[in-house]
């Protein structure tokens, strides 16, 4: 099985499993479009003002006032693909290398030669940039653990869960130190992690092979999520095996629980959502 038909797998298993799961959300309908540039990777709500994270810059839309921030004002490259906020600062990733910038005024104060930033966080009193270079010190650039390309985050108590590509799911503690992972020799279905989400006491784990759950330090053999999941997944691979094409168009019950208020989308711009 090739990774594009795995990647298709997965997708159809995802909105399968979201299909099958509590009805009766609100509806919502689109109320305006930002289309500043093709492409949108990343979105903050912080204010008044939504900040959008382009492949032409950073769109700051406030009221019916729209603008974009780039290369002119002091961003590092034009291609943007985050936007965090931590303690009044505001932290643009670009492709080129991470700006901060006053959250107030939005002038540039520094910039960091880290490229490709997904995320920068406050942990342990401590500023961290997370992306494709790792985990680094914004105080001090040259300390990083590497993780790989890093896709998502989860703070728990007093470590730091980082899903990564390659190398599972890693723990870090507050003084920086791996102290441990997931994978799949530790019963992930998959070492390609793209997701975490705090449930409950446990903690989802979205792989390139299916859902895992973790609870109380250890991967949870048989829970009836990755089951669904994991059943769901080959099904589908049978149907490919058989020259049959899976069905992905989702359904209404579907369409109504897969809202978001905001969503990213590739050619299209910003969609904002509204009840």
């Amino acid at each position: 099985m090739s990774p594009a038909a795995d990647a298709v797998i997965g997708l159809a298993a995802l909105l399968a499993l979201v299909a099958s799961t509590a009805d009766a959300q609100p509806r919502y309908r689109v109320v305006s479009t930002v289309g500043a540039t093709s492409e949108a990777h990343d979105v903050l709500a912080l204010g008044s003002r939504v900040f959008v994270a382009t492949s032409g810059g950073l769109v700051v839309r406030e009221g019916t006032s729209v603008r974009v921030l780039g290369v002119r004002e002091g961003l590092p490259g034009a291609r943007a693909r985050s936007v965090s906020h931590v303690d009044g600062s505001l932290y643009v990733g670009t492709l080129e290398g991470l700006a901060e910038l006053d959250a107030t005024t939005l002038d540039v104060k520094r910039t960091f030669a880290i490229r490709r930033v997904r995320r920068v966080i406050d942990f342990g009193g401590v500023r961290w940039a997370i992306g494709y270079e790792g985990l680094r010190r914004l105080d001090d650039p040259s300390r990083a653990i590497a993780l790989g390309s890093s896709h998502a985050r989860e703070r728990l108590t007093d470590e730091l869960w980082i899903a990564s590509a390659g190398a599972g799911v890693l723990r870090v503690s507050a003084d920086a130190r791996v102290i441990g992972r997931f994978t799949a020799g530790s019963g992930l279905p998959d070492d390609t992690v793209h997701t975490l989400a705090r449930h409950g006491d446990d903690v989802l784990v979205g792989t390139f092979g299916g859902l895992a759950v973790i609870r109380e330090g250890r991967v949870v053999r048989g829970h009836m999520l990755a089951r669904a999941s994991d059943a769901r997944r080959r099904g589908l691979r049978g149907d490919l095996r058989r020259g049959r094409a899976p069905n992905l168009r989702a359904s209404a019950g579907l369409r109504r629980r897969a809202r978001s208020l905001r969503a990213r989308e590739l050619g299209g711009g910003f969609v904002r959502r509204a009840p």
